[in-house]
């Protein structure tokens, strides 16, 4: 049993041993390796945001507390379809953002190019 632990060690060694270590690749290899997206969102365009915001609907037991606020989204937007959506900023209510959120992801088709988008949500009562 102990000369399987010292077969495994070893085995452990030589593999670090054959694999270069970070500073030895290539400065080519380690640029290329990742390009962070652009992390500016881009301005949806009126009708679009229009589109969205029609999707949501403010709680019931948030009019009645009389909740309001304002919330910022992040769209990331591939083939049309949203592939992820983040919370940029939070309208200080969970209730609130979550609803947000459900009618962003109500929306199927957006009539986007692939791309970052900003989306402001606000929650006022009239």
């Amino acid at each position: 049993m102990v000369k399987t632990v010292k077969k495994q060690a070893s085995a452990q060694n030589n593999t670090a041993e054959a694999s270069p270590s970070d500073s030895e690749l290539p400065q080519e290899q380690a640029s290329v390796a990742y390009r962070p997206a652009s992390t500016n969102p881009g301005a949806m365009p009126a009708d679009v945001e229009q589109m969205i915001l029609t999707q949501i609907s403010y709680p019931r037991q948030a009019r009645r507390k009389g909740w309001q606020g304002k919330a910022t989204f992040h769209l990331n937007v591939r083939e049309q379809k949203l592939a992820k959506l983040d919370l940029f900023h939070s309208s200080g209510y969970e209730l609130l953002d979550r609803a947000a959120m459900r009618g962003i992801q109500a929306v199927g088709k957006l009539p986007l190019a692939n791309g970052l988008y900003s989306l402001p949500v606000e929650f006022r009562l009239q």
